[in-house]
């Protein structure tokens, strides 16, 4: 097996594939609203309650239950030949996705590292925005009154004209205007609720100013305690939508972010049950008791995560136990078996990727030795050199009993922690490539356990309640403009990068030959980009 360079696999799988809220253009069906993405659908009903029992794309040979959703991924690693490579497998917390990973784990058994103890990796982002979305139903009456307010204000250009006059009497030094939100998107809630804030006395001098924005607004005009957990639903947003947003990058390495992510978390959502607004202190109790079913326990979470921490120089281990020790103050029993437990673990770890340099290395060793090899001549000592070599040897066994050998991490275990910074974009993997001298197997180690995508979803994602959504001007695309756009978006993302044109010139030729002798592609292109 080839660890040095292992792959970790994010794989995005839409579960809700059903949800109504899919997309903000739907068509009548009987009573129901029915979300057009279900039109590249097949659907299966019950013959007694007319209800949906299964769903097929009309793009797929097969149902794709978790058995098949494995079956494609294998095809897909196969293709890309890199079974000898894996190492972790990103998903969401469907339940076809653990199916999907445990028939992975049986067909690559042999090939995973630690025989896929530590395979199967659960999305982060998809964890908190269960936990945000949990959280949000405790205030969505004084969300729901904010949100009607701020479409009135944005319904018509003479009110936002009258609303910008409210802003100017109360003085808002608030350049702009409000926002509306998407009510399935918690992070276009919380933009909406921290600029509806500033315009605060606007919104109340605006009451006095319209005669019909009370009467209009059926749940009526925000209240005092409204905006009194607006301020406090914004705070606890932002750490979300920060936490959000580093986890779901692409560009930057997330492993090592995780579990401080967590612990700021889960000490936030500590303050909160114990706050003194009842409504705030019955949204973190909610939001506790959803992170309690996938963290209650953070020493059980994929120790992949723990391993990360331990392998930043600026924390290792000992951070570690210094933060278990604050979270279960009264249980430092519990502490030494969680500590114990990802020592070993690391150490397993270090000893799978020992074996497999020296292996490498041994080989590279044999070879050179048969090559200086001289076979003409005779080694007349030979039987005088062994009984030496015996007696080095004995003693070698005799004073090991006095010595015991440290390894690499037990070396940088007891090393002195880099000293961390305040603000500090810390280049890790640049910090263990400098090392890599000095700490051969740890360097590979790092190298593939910060390679780990903690989030299956790119940040635009990562902050829907509904699953992904499709507006009405994309509800109705193909999936050949769909893989379009994606793939185009991602390339609008992507940082800036280098390119040596000159290694893809024959590719360029090729391409504006086949441009030449298609006039009508070349003015669709055209078109396109023209209309857009």
């Amino acid at each position: 097996m080839s660890n040095t360079d292992n792959s970790s696999v994010p794989m995005d799988d839409e579960s809700e594939v059903g949800n109504e809220n899919a997309t903000t253009k739907s068509t009548k069906v009987g009573d129901k609203r029915k979300s057009e993405y279900w039109n590249h659908f097949w659907d299966f009903r019950d013959p007694v309650t007319k209800k949906i029992v299964q769903v097929k794309c009309k793009y797929c040979e097969k149902m794709l239950t978790g058995k098949e959703i494995g079956k494609v991924v294998e095809a897909c690693i196969l293709k890309w030949e890199i079974e000898d490579r894996l190492f972790s497998l990103t998903v969401d917390n469907a339940s076809s996705n653990d199916v999907a990973v445990g028939y992975l784990k049986t067909h690559f058994h042999d090939k995973l590292v630690l025989e896929g103890s530590f395979f199967h990796m659960r999305c982060a982002c998809h964890v908190l925005n269960l936990i945000v979305k949990d959280g949000l139903s405790s205030v969505k009456s004084s969300i729901a009154r904010i949100r009607a307010a701020v479409r009135y204000v944005r319904s018509s250009p003479s009110r936002a004209k009258l609303f910008a006059h409210s802003s100017m009497l109360v003085k808002v030094s608030c350049k702009g205007s409000v926002c509306l939100d998407v009510a399935t998107r918690w992070n276009s809630t919380f933009l909406m609720l921290e600029t509806a804030l500033k315009f605060e006395k606007a919104f109340n001098r605006f009451a006095e100013d319209d005669p019909d924005f009370s009467r209009e607004l059926k749940d009526g005009v925000p209240t005092k305690e409204d905006w009194v957990n607006a301020k406090v639903l914004s705070l606890c947003l932002k750490l979300f939508y920060e936490s959000t947003k580093k986890m779901s990058g692409s560009l930057y390495v997330t492993t090592n972010l995780y579990f401080h992510e967590v612990l700021e978390v889960l000490s936030c959502l500590i303050e909160w049950e114990n706050s003194t607004n009842m409504d705030i202190r019955i949204m973190g109790r909610q939001m506790r008791e959803k992170f309690d079913k996938y963290y209650g326990d953070l020493g059980k979470t994929n120790i992949m995560m723990l391993v990360a921490v331990v392998l930043d120089p600026r924390y290792k281990l000992r951070f570690l136990k210094y933060s278990f020790k604050k979270l279960y103050p009264n249980d430092f029993a519990k502490v030494d078996v969680i500590c114990d437990n990802l020592y070993d673990n690391v150490q397993k770890l270090f000893n799978h990727y020992d074996a497999i340099i020296a292996s490498s290395s041994s080989k590279n060793d044999r070879n050179i030795n048969v090559a200086n090899v001289d076979n003409g001549s005779e080694n007349l000592s030979s039987s005088n050199s062994e009984q030496m070599k015996k007696f080095y040897d004995d003693f070698d066994v005799e004073e090991s009993d006095f010595i015991v050998e440290k390894s690499e991490l037990d070396y940088y275990l007891e090393e002195a922690r880099k000293r961390r910074v305040e603000g500090e974009m810390f280049d890790i993997l640049g910090w263990w490539k400098e090392k890599s001298d000095k700490y051969k197997v740890l360097s590979t180690l790092a190298k593939d356990i910060l390679a780990i995508p903690i989030s299956t979803v790119s940040s635009e994602s990562a902050f829907s309640t509904s699953g992904r959504i499709l507006d009405q001007f994309r509800s109705s695309l193909g999936p050949n403009m769909v893989e379009a756009l994606v793939c185009t978006q991602d390339w609008l993302r992507a940082s800036n990068v280098c390119i040596d044109i000159e290694r893809f010139l024959e590719d360029v030729e090729k391409y504006e030959e086949e441009l030449d002798g298609s006039d009508t592609g070349i003015t669709q292109v055209n078109e396109f980009v023209g209309n857009n």
